[in-house]
């Protein structure tokens, strides 16, 4: 990605790097650091064809169990058991 104005709102894009979540056999894996392209305005985030291509990759090894990964601990909460707060 070339250009340097959001597509959905006009605003500038800037270069980041960002975490993915990917989804595979009930499991989630936390990429971190994938390269991304973020507005500032609006904050939609936008990665390149090759960076996609490479997190797919990384899902179908994952999924065959052949990552070295590390795992750390998160709270989890539903949304919807927030709305009363």
């Amino acid at each position: 990605m070339t250009k340097k104005e959001c597509n959905f709102c006009g605003g500038m894009i800037k270069a980041k790097k960002k975490p993915f979540v990917i989804e595979a056999n009930g499991q989630q894996l936390l990429i971190e650091g994938v390269p991304c392209f973020e507005c500032v305005r609006c904050g939609l985030t936008n990665i390149s064809f090759q960076v996609m291509d490479t997190t797919k990759k990384i899902g179908r090894i994952f999924r065959r169990g052949k990552l070295n990964t590390q795992t750390k601990v998160i709270p989890i909460i539903k949304y919807d058991s927030c709305l009363s707060l």
